[in-house]
């Protein structure tokens, strides 16, 4: 079952960085980075409430656990890079939802890194074939890799893009 064999293969390193499922021990991390309003103009900013954070994170392992949604740290050898997820996963139609793309301050470089691992993720060992998102409309960083692996882009009238990356795409485009 591929849902095993992603979990035997996490923590994995890909393009530099160590990556692993998130767990307790970052609620304090997440609850920093999320409630900080320079770190997070696109996102939805949180409180910084480790003890909220960390239920959310015991409510996610459930998920995780029926392989509904994954939540990946990052590490260099310094330490703590980032988060993302891979959520509302549809192993019936391969497709899952980019979402929670955030990086510590101070921490230069690492975005291609961190969007290139999550989609070697989604589509090499996961067998997703669409991986998409929305994306508020003038967060040109993170847009950019979208559009660098050629991703189908519509504005919706909120202005966020919903975007779409293919597997045949991305495998073009790398």
């Amino acid at each position: 079952m591929i849902q095993d064999t992603l979990r035997k293969h996490i923590p994995i390193t890909l393009y530099g960085l160590r990556v692993r499922f998130v767990d307790i021990t970052d609620s304090h991390d997440i609850a920093d980075l999320r409630s900080n309003k320079e770190l997070t103009p696109y996102m939805v900013t949180i409180e910084k409430d480790t003890t909220a954070q960390e239920a959310w994170i015991k409510e996610y392992k459930k998920r995780e656990s029926l392989d509904l949604d994954y939540y990946f740290a990052y590490e260099d050898d310094a330490g703590l890079v980032g988060f993302n997820r891979l959520s509302k996963i549809n192993w019936d139609d391969k497709s899952c939802f980019a979402a929670s793309w955030i990086k510590k301050p101070g921490i230069k470089g690492y975005g291609s890194q961190m969007f290139l691992a999550r989609c070697e993720i989604a589509f090499n060992m996961m067998g997703m074939q669409n991986l998409y998102s929305e994306i508020f409309k003038d967060n040109h960083n993170v847009l950019k890799h979208w559009d660098g692996y050629g991703a189908i882009k519509d504005l919706r009238n909120d202005g966020f893009f919903v975007l779409n990356l293919s597997k045949e795409d991305f495998l073009k485009n790398k």
